[in-house]
């Protein structure tokens, strides 16, 4: 696939807000943090997509699978987590999301 331009925010939400009310499909990536975005007009219903969520038919691979996590130290997320249990715990809020980017190596690609 060849290499798209990456959009801000900003740029992205124009474009996505521009598609949407056109009724145009489209395709976005964006990411962890939400800074860099990529949007596709997806022209062709037979798009190269290729995507399969709880596929009951595993592709073979041709090599053995590596994939090596780097989660955040434990003191860090528990200080992080520790805070979100106080605000739930004196009515801040009652439904959080308390993630973290952790970033991982594999030797596979996603086509």
């Amino acid at each position: 696939m060849a290499s798209k331009a990456m959009l801000t925010k900003s740029e992205a939400i124009s474009k996505l807000n521009d598609l949407g009310a056109s009724r145009k499909p489209f395709r976005f990536y964006c990411d962890f943090l939400g800074e860099k975005w990529c949007i596709e007009e997806d022209s062709q219903s037979n798009s190269s997509l290729q995507l399969k969520i709880d596929s009951d038919s595993p592709k073979s691979l041709d090599q053995k699978l590596t994939f090596e996590k780097h989660p955040i130290a434990f003191d860090d997320f528990k200080k992080s987590f520790d805070e979100v249990v106080h605000q739930i715990n004196i009515g801040n809020s009652f439904l959080t999301n308390l993630t973290f980017e952790n970033p991982i190596t594999a030797n596979l690609s996603f086509s």
